[in-house]
């Protein structure tokens, strides 16, 4: 599949500062504020690629490390990369269980970035961090996938130079791959139902 990041526009995952306020906000009045802007940003933005699963039938539960392995071809040479696992709740409600960023150039090493050739398949893995959580029955899960996530981390501006002294950008056409010989994935550190409840004896 394939979207184009605009490092000049980048994504974002918070609502913008509100400028007035009769009285102060409660955190949950926050968290629903938060939840909506999100809502509304993947809503409306063509450069974040969403993948929804179908209703699950049953409970999942998850507990360990998260990670997620996908092939991409850039038009650029460098770019980041970001994925977010997020589960739909029966409501609609979105709760982020795990998130990973990378430059591409530093795919191979954290202390000796390469450039990527435009145009060339690469296997990229990031980190998603440690959760562990239920999926209640008829939640959903969603990966999301783009290229920006600014102003929380700085843009890429796709050229390959400084980030912080580069006077120009470049619009990447990016390729995410899922098929037999590109199996782009997310993998979950599933718990099957029989060990659950299941405690030592003391």
């Amino acid at each position: 599949m394939d979207f184009d990041d605009d490092s000049s526009s980048a994504a974002t995952t918070g609502p913008s500062t509100r400028s007035a306020q009769t009285r102060p906000e409660s955190s949950q009045e926050k968290i629903k504020r938060h939840k909506a802007h999100h809502a509304n940003v993947i809503a409306a933005r063509k450069d974040i690629l969403v993948y929804t699963s179908a209703a699950l039938d049953k409970p999942l539960t998850i507990a360990g490390p998260l990670s997620a392995v996908i092939y991409a071809s850039s038009s650029a040479t460098d770019t980041d990369w970001f994925v977010r696992l997020v589960e739909v709740s029966p409501d609609g409600q979105l709760w982020t269980r795990g998130e990973g960023r990378l430059r591409a150039s530093f795919r191979a090493s954290n202390q000796h970035p390469e450039p990527i050739e435009p145009g060339t398949i690469y296997e990229y893995h990031l980190d998603l961090w440690q959760t562990g959580v239920e999926f209640p029955a008829k939640s959903r899960l969603r990966v999301e996938v783009c290229s920006a996530d600014f102003p929380l981390f700085s843009r890429n501006l796709n050229t390959g130079g400084h980030s912080e002294t580069e006077t120009r950008y470049v619009t990447a056409r990016q390729t995410i791959y899922h098929d037999a010989a590109h199996p782009s994935h997310v993998l979950l550190p599933v718990i099957p139902p029989e060990l659950m409840g299941s405690h030592p004896q003391q």
